[in-house]
């Protein structure tokens, strides 16, 4: 039981790292699409994903 414990507390935070890695992924990948279907630079692809989720309150996580 203690190793399952142990074991557990280790593989949270990996899970987390994943899915955070994965989110990143996904935003930079939408930041490239957004980028060349409008003609824009990454840094205001972004910019404009972010303003985008803030004007309809969503967030940029998946």
């Amino acid at each position: 039981m203690v190793a399952l414990s142990r074991f557990d507390g280790v593989e949270k935070p990996r899970q987390a790292d994943l899915v955070r890695n994965a989110s990143r992924t996904l935003i930079e990948q939408a930041e490239g699409v957004v980028s060349e279907g409008a003609e824009l630079s990454m840094d205001e692809a972004f910019a404009a994903l972010r303003t985008y989720a803030r004007d309809h309150n969503r967030t940029l996580t998946t």
